[in-house]
């Protein structure tokens, strides 16, 4: 099973800048609100180095797709809880992805 993301997880850009989640979810684990799919539309990056590559790269500065990693179980307000496996696309160009860890382990969801 995979674990919960909460506001204390650190999700960041393949390229390594971390990105600014936010939750009002009324669920929290270890004082933290857990994130959802909801959310997801409002995460920011800060200090995305995509751009020092040259030519036509453009750094991260949101998210702009889930692939995946919502609950298929745990709802919180109607929205799925995000899970470690998480994937999806940022506004990087060349499109980048997003890397999630310190998890939340003690509540699991699949």
């Amino acid at each position: 099973m995979a674990g919960v993301l909460t506001k204390a997880s650190v999700v960041q850009c393949a390229e390594g800048a971390p990105a600014s989640t936010g939750s009002d979810a009324k669920l929290t684990v270890s004082g933290a609100p857990v994130l959802t799919s909801a959310g997801i539309p409002g995460w920011t990056f800060v200090g995305c180095p995509q751009s020092t590559k040259g030519g036509s790269a453009k750094s991260c500065t949101g998210m702009v797709a889930q692939q995946g990693g919502g609950s298929q179980k745990l709802t919180v307000a109607g929205s799925p809880a995000v899970l470690e496996t998480i994937a999806g696309k940022t506004d990087g160009a060349p499109l980048n992805t997003v890397v999630a860890s310190h998890v939340q382990t003690k509540l699991t969801a699949s």
